[in-house]
């Protein structure tokens, strides 16, 4: 069990995060750290992370440490009226794309039997069978 004096120690040793402590992603988040205008925006087919594993967040906080004003749009919705590319205005220097650490395949698969975009019900059909003959079955 914990002692009372050490569930304290842990409390205090807790940092308390504030919105400004991340990449903006929003015109709101811009203006609460001040800015009047971004040096560079970012655009990344995956969600903000911001850890060393997703490379816009490193090349993000890179490009911060030179001082530079950088902000991320991630996933940005390109199927409607391109609100998501147009939010946060021009960039001073650059704008910067990445499409995401998931590969467009993986991200686009459906279920085995149901139809892909491409494909009519006698295309599935012919695919499902062709991938039958292809199993082989082994008898013990």
């Amino acid at each position: 069990m914990f002692s009372v004096a050490k569930q304290k120690k842990q409390y205090l040793s807790l940092k308390e995060y504030k919105l400004t402590d991340w990449l903006p992603t929003t015109k709101k988040e811009v203006e609460m750290r001040g800015w009047n205008e971004l040096d560079v925006i970012l655009f990344s087919g995956d969600a903000y992370v911001d850890h060393p594993s997703f490379g816009p967040a490193v090349i993000g906080r890179l490009l911060e440490a030179q001082g530079l004003k950088v902000a991320i749009v991630p996933q940005p919705n390109w199927r409607d009226d391109l609100r998501d590319f147009k939010k946060l205005g021009r960039p001073r220097l650059f704008f910067g794309v990445s499409a995401g650490c998931m590969d467009s395949m993986v991200n686009k698969s459906v279920s085995y039997t149901h139809l892909r975009a491409h494909e009519t019900g006698r295309n599935l059909v012919c695919r499902l069978l062709l991938e039958k003959k292809k199993t082989i079955h082994y008898i013990p």
